[in-house]
């Protein structure tokens, strides 16, 4: 899966990066197509540059000059949950919440699985921004998590629970207020796929 999805990044990495002046000045809710030779972030150092097209569209979104729609910058965002920078994570998951609270359609439905992978790849991090989400943005983040559940029917509890414990098994230098917040995010996700599945 991993794979599957750095290929998919560096499809979609070109069309996070551009030359324009400010995608505030466009009337537009994405920014025009992006130049080949401009990445907007670097593979190789796997951080975000300063001031780089996909930060300009990030903050243009966190602004609400824009809303999120169904282009390449949003997925390339949503793909960035994964990335080995915590700094380019961070602010992904500012980005995924926009997205989840604004997105519509097909957008909407695949913030989920964005999240729940982030969720298992890093636990920690995941804990802390939920942690520090809106009471709203809480419910939504376990929505969106809970969503990709409930197609498991009546087996949902032991796929919840395998998940967790590979989740909870990549929680690095995890404190209890970690692994609390982990837990509590579990029996959430069980109680709402329980609800949906009755």
């Amino acid at each position: 899966m991993r794979t599957t999805n750095f290929l998919l990044l560096l499809f979609l990495l070109p069309a996070c990066a551009g030359s324009h002046s400010d995608p505030v000045d466009q009337n537009k809710d994405s920014l025009p197509a992006a130049k080949q030779d401009n990445a907007a972030f670097s593979p190789k150092a796997n951080s975000l540059s300063p001031k780089s097209e996909a930060v300009i569209y990030a903050e243009a979104l966190l602004s609400g000059k824009i809303k999120p729609t169904e282009n390449n910058q949003v997925f390339a965002w949503l793909d960035s949950l994964q990335s080995a920078d915590a700094s380019t994570r961070q602010l992904a998951f500012k980005v995924a919440e926009i997205i989840m609270l604004k997105g519509e359609g097909f957008l909407s439905e695949a913030v989920g699985s964005h999240l729940k992978t982030f969720l298992q790849l890093y636990p920690k991090d995941f804990a802390e921004q939920y942690e520090k989400a809106a009471v709203q943005n809480q419910s939504k983040l376990i929505e969106n998590c809970a969503y990709e559940f409930y197609a498991s029917g009546d087996d949902y509890a032991t796929d919840i629970d395998n998940y967790m414990k590979e989740t909870v098994a990549n929680c690095k230098n995890c404190t209890a207020t970690h692994y609390n917040t982990l837990t509590d995010i579990k029996n959430k996700i069980v109680s709402l796929v329980k609800i949906k599945n009755e």
